[in-house]
């Protein structure tokens, strides 16, 4: 099962606007429970464009993703970009400061089903030097618009994935 997200900004302010992510993590908390309690053993990935960092209320508190696979409970999420986020690292550039606002997280059934699972330490940002801004590591995203601007880039967003392995 895979539940694709794009959250609220924070357009007007983090403090402002964390709201209306905490109402849409409590949300996709109660459907992705409902779905494994409806399929149970089956891998479940929720991911998108949070607008919110691994270690934010939304994340850690209302979806209850762990920053750690160590001793998951079945049902419980993992978020295995936490540490990523933590050494500075993101998928989103602002202020001359990386955010790891995408992420995928995965179910304790991701890590232990037979079929398809979830590969430890597999989750990345694809950012190679042709998606930086002038082709610089050090700059973010090569946007398509800034504000009413456009610039003709990608995304103001590098995209993020994680490898399943059969």
């Amino acid at each position: 099962m895979v539940m694709v997200n794009h959250w609220n900004s924070r357009r007007g302010g983090e403090e402002k606007t964390e709201v209306k992510r905490i109402a849409l993590a409590t949300f996709v908390k109660h459907l992705s429970d409902s779905l494994q309690k409806k399929h149970p053993g089956d891998l479940l990935l929720i991911m998108g464009d949070f607008n919110d960092e691994p270690e934010n209320k939304s994340i850690t508190e209302v979806l209850k993703a762990k920053h750690t696979a160590d001793g998951l409970q079945s049902h419980e999420l993992f978020d295995p970009f936490y540490d990523a986020s933590l050494k500075g690292e993101g998928s989103h550039h602002y202020n001359k400061q990386w955010m790891m606002y995408d992420q995928v997280i995965v179910n304790q059934e991701a890590l232990t089903n037979k079929s398809w699972h979830y590969l430890s330490g597999s989750a990345q940002v694809y950012h190679p030097n042709w998606l930086h801004y002038q082709n610089d590591p050090r700059k973010g995203p090569y946007k398509t618009y800034q504000g009413s601007q456009y610039f003709g880039g990608y995304s103001d967003h590098f995209p993020v994935f994680v490898r399943l392995t059969k």
